[in-house]
Parts: C-alpha cells; sequence; structure tokens
C-alpha cells in the first residue's frame, strides 16, 4: 500500500527533475555552465524540500498515531526514509552525463546489485522487519554514494526564472512519459476484461518480456540521450537530433535481436520442463518477443524530447494510447484472449514506431533550432540569421 502511495506521489516531482535532464545538457553544450548550474540549484533545492516535506510526514504519522499496528509503524518509518532518499536519488540521477561520471555510476549499480542480492538475508532472518530495514537500508546507501560521486556539486538554491523553465520542459514530458506508459499497461486491463483474473496470471511471462525488451531501450536511451542534447545544444542543428535516435535503434538491434532470437528457440524446450504451469502462454510470449522489438527499436521519444517539439510529441502519445488499446481490443473479440491481445500489441508497437520515425523525421527537417527547444519564445529562427543577432535576440527575450 505504502509503495503504491509513493508511485502516485511522484506526481509532487512536477516534472522537475524529467526538465533537468533535458536543459542542463542542452545548457552545458551551448557553455552556459552558469545557466546550468542555476537550474541544477534550483531543482535541488525543489526535491530536497518535497523529499524532507514526504520523509517527515510518513515519520511523523508514525510516530504520532497511536491506533497504528507495530508493523504499518514500522512500514512508515522506512517508507519515511526511503521516499527521502529516492527523491533526491531521481535528482542525482540526471547530472550523471560525461563518460567518466557513467563510469562511476555504472560502480555504484554493481554495487547495488551485489546489495539487492545480499540483503535478501535480512528478510530470510527478519521476516516483516527485516524487509522494511532491507527497503530504507538500500535506499539510503545507495543515495549516500551517489551523493559522494555526484558531478554537479551546487548548493539548494531557489530562482522562480529557473524554476519556471523546469516546469514548463518537465511537465509535458512528465504528463507524456506517465501516458506512454500507461498505454503499455492496456494490454493486462485487455486480459482482464476479455478473460479472467487466471488469464492475467498466465499472462504475467508475457508482460515480463516486454519490461525486458523496454529495459533494454532505457539502459542505452539513459546513456545517449544526455550527449544527444548536450551536442543539441552545441551545434543548434536538429540533424544532431536524427543522428541520436538513429544511434539508439542500431544499438538497441544489436543487443535485442540475439534476445529475440535465443528466445524464440529456447521457450518451445523451456516452458514445458522449467514451468509447465505457463504453457499455454507459449505463444502469446513468442509472439511478444516479436513485437517487443519495435517496442525496443522505438527511441523516437527520446529525439522529440530533446527537440521540445510538443505538437509532434502529443500526436505520438495520443497515436499509442489509441493503437495499444484499439488493436488488441479488436483481435480478441474471437475469444483467443491471450494471443489476441500479444498479436495486438505487436502490431501496435510496429504502428507507433513507424509513427514516431516521421515525427522525427518532420521534426527535424530544419537548419536550425526553434527558439522553443532553445528554450525562448518565438519562431524558428532562420539558418540566414547571424549566429550574434540569434544571441541578442535570446538576450532581449
Amino acid at each position: 500500500t505504502l509503495t503504491l502511495i509513493y508511485t502516485y506521489g511522484d506526481v509532487l516531482n512536477l516534472g522537475i527533475t524529467r526538465g533537468l535532464s533535458r536543459e542542463l545538457p542542452f545548457s552545458l553544450g551551448r557553455g552556459e555552465r552558469e545557466r546550468a548550474w542555476g537550474l541544477a540549484a534550483t531543482a535541488q533545492f525543489y526535491v530536497l524540500l518535497i523529499g524532507g516535506l514526504g520523509g517527515a510526514l510518513f515519520i511523523g504519522v508514525a510516530l504520532v498515531a497511536r491506533t497504528l499496528t507495530p508493523e504499518w509503524t514500522l512500514a512508515l518509518l522506512g517508507m519515511g526514509m526511503y521516499w527521502s532518499a529516492s527523491i533526491y536519488r531521481s535528482y542525482l540521477g540526471v547530472t550523471f552525463r560525461a563518460e567518466s561520471e557513467f563510469q562511476q555510476l555504472t560502480i555504484v549499480q554493481f554495487i547495488e546489485a551485489g546489495l539487492n542480492l545480499i540483503s535478501l538475508v535480512l528478510v530470510v532472518v527478519g521476516g516483516f522487519t527485516g524487509m522494511v530495514a532491507r527497503f530504507a537500508l538500500l535506499g539510503l546507501t545507495i543515495v549516500v554514494l551517489l551523493h559522494r560521486i555526484r558531478p554537479v556539486r551546487v548548493r539548494p538554491q531557489f530562482k522562480r526564472q529557473n524554476f519556471g523553465m523546469l516546469l514548463a520542459t518537465g511537465i509535458p514530458l512528465y504528463i507524456s512519459g506517465y501516458l506512454y506508459s500507461a498505454s503499455l499497461a492496456f494490454d493486462q486491463t485487455i486480459v482482464l476484461q476479455r478473460g479472467s483474473v487466471e488469464l492475467v496470471g498466465l499472462y504475467t511471462p508475457v508482460a515480463a518480456i516486454t519490461a525486458i525488451m523496454l529495459a533494454i531501450r532505457a539502459s542505452i536511451t539513459s546513456y545517449v540521450y544526455p550527449r544527444v542534447v548536450f551536442q543539441l545544444g552545441q551545434r543548434r542543428k536538429p540533424q544532431v537530433v536524427r543522428r541520436g535516435v538513429l544511434q539508439v535503434t542500431v544499438v538497441t538491434a544489436a543487443v535485442s535481436i540475439p534476445v529475440v532470437v535465443g528466445g524464440l528457440i529456447a521457450l518451445p524446450w523451456a516452458l514445458p520442463r522449467l514451468f509447465p504451469q505457463y504453457v499455454a502462454a507459449l505463444s502469446a510470449m513468442q509472439l511478444a518477443l516479436v513485437g517487443g522489438l519495435c517496442l525496443a527499436l522505438d527511441a523516437t521519444a527520446l529525439g522529440l524530447f530533446a527537440l521540445k517539439a510538443w505538437r509532434y510529441v502529443a500526436v505520438y502519445t495520443v497515436c499509442a494510447l489509441v493503437l495499444r488499446w484499439s488493436v488488441p481490443w479488436v483481435l480478441t473479440q474471437n475469444g483467443h484472449v491471450l494471443t489476441g491481445v500479444a498479436l495486438g500489441g505487436g502490431i501496435a508497437h510496429v504502428l507507433v514506431f513507424i509513427i514516431g520515425v516521421g515525427m522525427v523525421w518532420a521534426a527535424t527537417q530544419g537548419s536550425t533550432l526553434s527558439s522553443g527547444a532553445q528554450g525562448g519564445m518565438g519562431a524558428v529562427t532562420s539558418s540566414t540569421v547571424p549566429m550574434e543577432s540569434i544571441s541578442k535576440l535570446e538576450e532581449l527575450l
């Protein structure tokens, strides 16, 4: 229950860290270090504020409420510590941008993976108490390690102008990202409506395959995205984004195609022997592997976010919502729920990918960035306007 509250509590972030993930590398690419550090200071101020208030609220309820059971009190204390650590971690995560910093981040992630495994002993030994202790200690330990190697060392400082810029970038990113993620959960909803709770259970490995394909893309995108935005700020050429999207797509294909081929070969042999209760979902899992390939390759949102092409982002998001509901819904009318949803989801992924490619191509046709992408307000700048005039115009705006 408390982790669900935390999930919805992410709305309080207001997309500030998402806005920083775009504006920080872009400002550094333009050589505006002071502006970049100012944005980071304002974002840090805000996340520390909501992290501190949220953590204090959880812990305060645990200490003050007299009618709580010991389990609820313990859980609230653990969530209070985890909330504060996790909110601050969301800020730290977007400040790693250079290769050396990614190397340090990788070390911390390996440490986290090891601690995740070792700390399971706490659950075995301590039961629920051990689970809460593991939950809180992992959150605090990792955020301390990240804080020690943080690449942007600024003091928290609130500036209304910086906060407004982060909001203006972050809220559209947050809303579109939330709706896009919601569209990926439509398949399980349709399985429940067309079928039963038991079918949702059978569909679990299919959903796991989708999560794996998303994780492959996310791991590559998290490395490439800040570099693309940095180069965009440095060169001010939309074509940089097109190359970045292509790069992510090629690298993701190199990683995900062997996963898909290996899965298609291994599943018919492994499923009956290792997980016989899921044999009925074999065809759906195979369809999910093939359809998930296009899901993994679809890095077009990266380009649209980098350009802050909000109209294209809106159309892309709406298409994802409509297609990921309508296609599986139509294909399950014949009663074949698992295969119909898996096939419909795969077709929807292909169509969304094609639409996204078209959106990126259209958004990168100009010779220079729009003033909206640069943080200003106005029309698209012409390639014939001298850079000195553009700079003066930006200062005036």
